[in-house]
């Protein structure tokens, strides 16, 4: 697509850095550190799964299963009745046209908030799969990804995770959790890659 990026640094994410304000984001981890790629001029639209694809493939080492794991949680709190009971996080996601059979290991959350239902949900996919990300990033909801070996994880540990949760168990098992930056009208395309300092080095060149 376009070879012509730029890449940022960040050694420690809770210190100020070039790429985001992290605590402001809700992100936090103990000795974590981040790289950036960005592709100007290219909407995160059109770009997103490419870019976030090309960082996982750089990250990948011969034992890797080639899985990404998911979570995503609706942005707003959603009304306790039958049908968001019935439907939960992935339903939904489906009925408001989300790309979601290609997703394996579903699993839905939910919890009760101040005016509503909060829904989260896990899931793992393939790498390869076409236009998964994409719908993914594309739509309403906090979507984190993360590209862990999958033999490590079990289905008991992705219980009803908060997000620090998740990514802390990501990190612990030496995952990377990626997540888009900006707008969806950004004219630019940024994807963050968050890990321990040396599993990041083949991405910062």
């Amino acid at each position: 697509m376009i070879t012509d990026k730029v890449i940022r640094f960040a050694n420690n994410i809770s210190t100020g850095n070039e790429i985001a304000n992290f605590k402001r984001l809700s992100i936090g981890g103990e000795n974590i550190s981040a790289v950036s790629w960005e592709l100007p001029g290219v909407p995160r639209r059109n770009a997103c799964e490419y870019l976030l694809k090309i960082m996982s493939s750089t990250l990948c080492t011969p034992n890797s299963t080639g899985k990404l794991y998911v979570r995503v949680e609706l942005s707003s709190e959603q009304p306790d009745n039958a049908i968001v009971n019935y439907k939960k996080t992935w339903g939904l996601l489906k009925s408001f046209g989300v790309h979601i059979d290609g997703i394996e290991n579903k699993s839905n959350f939910i919890q009760k908030g101040q005016d509503g239902l909060i829904l989260s949900a896990t899931g793992v996919l393939d790498l390869q799969s076409q236009g998964i990300i994409e719908s993914l990033l594309n739509c309403e909801v906090k979507t984190y990804f993360s590209l862990c070996d999958s033999k490590i994880i079990h289905d008991d540990q992705l219980r009803n995770n908060s997000q620090d949760e998740w990514m802390n168990l990501m990190w612990r098992h030496h995952g990377i959790v990626f997540i888009l930056l900006g707008h969806f009208d950004e004219k630019d395309c940024e994807i963050v890659a968050l890990g321990h300092h040396s599993q990041l080095k083949p991405l910062r060149y």
